[in-house]
C-alpha cells in the first residue's frame, strides 16, 4: 500500500507503514538500495554523509544502510539526488526495480 507524501515541490508516493512488523522491512529494503546506489557511484560512506549534509556522518549512512534506521525526511531528497537522479520513489523500490 502506498501513501502519498510532500516532499519540496511535489507529491511522491511511497510505502505507507501500516504497522510496526513493516517498518524493519521497509528500513532494509531502503539500506540496501542506499548502499547498492552508493558502490556504483563509487562514493564511500563519508563522501555520501557530505553530499547529503548528514549531521552523525558516515555513522548515519551506516546505520541507514544496515536497515537500522530509515533516513528521516530532511534526508529523503537529498538522498535521492545523490543517487538516484532526483527519483525519491526509488529509495523505496523492490532492488531488482532501482536503475542506478
Amino acid at each position: 500500500m502506498l501513501r502519498e507524501e510532500w516532499v519540496g515541490t511535489m507529491w511522491y508516493k511511497l510505502p505507507h507503514r501500516m504497522s510496526t512488523h513493516e517498518t524493519p522491512q521497509i528500513a532494509k529494503r531502503v539500506g540496501s538500495n542506499i548502499r547498492a546506489a552508493r558502490l556504483a557511484r563509487g562514493l564511500t560512506q563519508q563522501q555520501l554523509a557530505q553530499l547529503v549534509n548528514a549531521s552523525g556522518g558516515g555513522r548515519d549512512v551506516s546505520r541507514w544502510e544496515n536497515g537500522g534506521v530509515e533516513p528521516g525526511p530532511k534526508y529523503r531528497q537529498p538522498l535521492a539526488d545523490a543517487l538516484f537522479e532526483g527519483d525519491l520513489s526509488a529509495l523505496y523500490r523492490e532492488p531488482a526495480e532501482v536503475v542506478v
